[in-house]
């Protein structure tokens, strides 16, 4: 399941997101409010995201704000959530492979409808390499969130 959330700043990004990964015939829940918001809190929304993504090792987010950053900033907090904030493929990419990213953050003031896609597409498509030194960091990063700090 693919998961697509986002604020004011994402909303309309988002909508169309939606509506074009479900054309690929992938299984995707819309999050998005039916009303574009202005007064929403992105934190919220990004929690809620980031726990539907967390119930299951299969399950993706897309999530979308002006930067990425507050979208992402707050996925984090989320046990179980490694969520990336990028512009560029390359960084996808190295976060699906190295970190096992689960959550994708979108700045939809700074890429394009088509621009989002490659990257949620290199998304959806680099494989976590497990190889032993990335599952090791995913275990100590595990560890902190158990201890929380």
């Amino acid at each position: 399941m693919i998961f697509v959330g986002a604020d004011h700043g994402g909303w309309a990004m988002g909508r169309k997101l939606v509506v074009l990964l479900r054309k690929r015939g992938l299984d995707v829940e819309s999050l998005l409010p039916e009303r574009k918001n202005s007064r929403d809190d992105y934190p919220l929304l990004a929690r809620e995201l980031a726990r539907r993504v967390g119930t299951s090792p299969a399950h993706r987010g897309i999530a979308l704000c002006r930067t990425g950053v507050g979208m992402a900033v707050v996925a984090n907090k989320v046990q179980g959530i490694r969520a990336v904030a990028a512009t560029e493929i390359w960084q996808v990419k190295g976060a699906r492979h190295d970190e096992d990213a689960n959550v994708l953050s979108l700045a939809a003031d700074h890429v394009t409808l088509q621009q989002a896609l490659r990257l949620v597409d290199a998304f959806l498509s680099t494989p976590f390499a497990k190889l032993p030194r990335y599952q090791r960091r995913l275990s100590e990063i595990r560890k902190l969130e158990r201890r929380g700090r």
